[in-house]
């Protein structure tokens, strides 16, 4: 039977994430502390949890079992008119797309891989041609220009007041960034990586995201970042660094039955 849980039952699923979920459940995790009152969080509890859809504003669903069975329960609770941005495992694909269309013809989703890295695994990375520095309020709308997210300028303003947002400039000009995008007990989600395509393939990336990375783990705190299976050249840098695999999922944006 499928059960909602209330906000005060929202740490029954912790376990059951952190065991099927790996550094992924992290994120999840955060979200349930810091935002409970935007999650709905269902569970099929049958002498024991078999699985967990948390939908976060009714708009990003994550859903994690075995079963599926479960998975067609879990479903039948989202109403098909709506869009949604699916995380799940890959063997969900079929079941999820055939109930909720894609946002475009042909569109199949993308594999989301989650990379993280610790004190003991992480390689500081430095190039004395470029040198970077912390970055202030008044860079928040150059980000916003180049991000792909659905970030407000107050979003990106508020995070650099509060996170972690360094760059490289040539002159007075930023061309390179990486900043955090959240920041819990545990972790720190390491984002926002840009360079301007006139100054890529010198290895900016890497170096800002080796300082943000180190002033991650000096807070006693877990980087993780998330990146898509193609981004070869990206998962290199990662890797080259300390990073290494953590979780994989299939990642799906549908376009509902109807548009509001």
């Amino acid at each position: 039977m499928i059960c909602k849980l209330s906000f005060e039952e929202y740490s029954k699923v912790e376990d059951l994430l952190r065991r099927r979920c790996g550094v992924a459940a992290l994120e999840w995790l955060h979200l349930l502390d810091s935002a409970k009152e935007k999650c709905k969080v269902y569970v099929e509890d049958d002498e024991g949890l078999k699985g967990c859809l948390i939908l976060h504003k009714g708009i990003n669903v994550f859903i994690t079992t075995d079963s599926r069975t479960t998975l067609r329960k879990f479903l039948e609770v989202l109403p098909k008119e709506k869009e949604y941005a699916f995380r799940c495992a890959e063997w969900m694909a079929p079941m999820v797309m055939e109930k909720f269309k894609p946002r475009a013809e042909g569109y199949a989703g993308i594999i989301l891989l989650t990379y993280y890295t610790d004190r003991n695994k992480f390689r500081k990375y430095t190039d004395p041609r470029h040198f970077v520095r912390p970055l202030s309020e008044d860079t928040a709308e150059e980000i916003l220009q180049y991000t792909k997210r659905n970030f407000t300028l107050e979003f990106i303003r508020e995070r650099i007041r509060r996170g972690c947002f360094y760059g490289v400039y040539d002159r007075s000009e930023l061309v390179s960034w990486v900043g955090t995008l959240w920041e819990s007990n545990e972790a720190c989600e390491v984002g926002f990586a840009y360079t301007r395509e006139e100054h890529r393939g010198k290895g900016l990336i890497k170096v800002v995201t080796s300082v943000v990375t180190g002033k991650v783990l000096q807070k006693g705190k877990i980087p993780i970042l998330h990146t898509v299976e193609t981004n070869t050249s990206a998962i290199k840098a990662f890797e080259s660094l300390g990073y290494r695999l953590g979780a994989r999922e299939w990642a799906y944006f549908s376009a509902g039955s109807s548009k509001k």
